[in-house]
């Protein structure tokens, strides 16, 4: 008589991280820090024990691929209840890049620590879009009766801005341009703070320098 031989075995249950949000600046400057922030839920019916390391990556499409530049790791030192979620915040450098539409990545678990039942929902994009480095956009223009002219730009808190100016836009020569905080002021400026808004500076102009450009300084 054959007998049956029995195997009692133990299905463990896994977790699933998912990134479900990622914040950061529409629009960046070359080279300038900035800060983002990420969401990650463990959606399985395990607990996600720790550590594990989630990372940043820059990239020209919204696809993670191997060959995207990293930024940095970062280590979720918690254990990750089912239904839980947590936020992580890095602060990095803007990769030196072109003016251009960019990409952010988050990837949780970047080195694949944690045996999850779905290894492909642990990646969330957005766009950034990066301005020249020597530029911003100017909104308004507007010549004033005293012969000053009022610039106004968007400005983003932490950073210092100024002007610059040239004779013909397809000369490199651009050269720092004094300005007035108000049309009336009599001490010239050569910088001011970004506020996280937009700014009027006021100049005189004199000679040939008739292209402004507002800059990150």
């Amino acid at each position: 008589m054959t007998g049956a031989l029995s195997i009692p075995f133990v299905l463990h249950a896994q977790p699933d991280l998912v990134a479900v949000g990622l914040s950061a600046p529409a629009e960046a400057v070359s080279e300038h820090r900035i800060t983002a922030t990420w969401t990650v839920e463990n959606r399985g019916d395990g607990v996600a024990a720790a550590s594990w390391y989630d990372r940043l990556y820059w990239s020209t499409n919204d696809t993670w691929e191997a060959s995207d530049a990293a930024l940095d790791n970062f280590t979720q030192g918690q254990a990750l209840a089912p239904g839980s979620n947590y936020v992580g915040t890095a602060t990095f450098t803007v990769p030196t890049v072109m003016p251009g539409t960019y990409y952010l990545i988050a990837r949780a678990d970047d080195y694949d620590y944690l045996h999850e039942t779905d290894e492909a929902n642990n990646t969330v994009s957005r766009s950034i879009i990066v301005t020249p480095t020597g530029g911003f956009r100017i909104t308004a223009i507007e010549m004033l009766a005293n012969g000053r002219i009022r610039l106004a730009f968007p400005t983003a808190g932490g950073l210092t801005y100024g002007l610059e100016s040239s004779t013909n836009l397809d000369v490199a020569g651009w050269q720092s341009q004094a300005f007035y905080p108000a049309p009336d002021s009599t001490e010239s400026r050569s910088t001011t703070p970004g506020t996280g808004s937009e700014v009027s500076v006021y100049v005189a102009p004199t000679g040939e320098h008739r292209f402004y450009r507002a800059v990150a300084r």
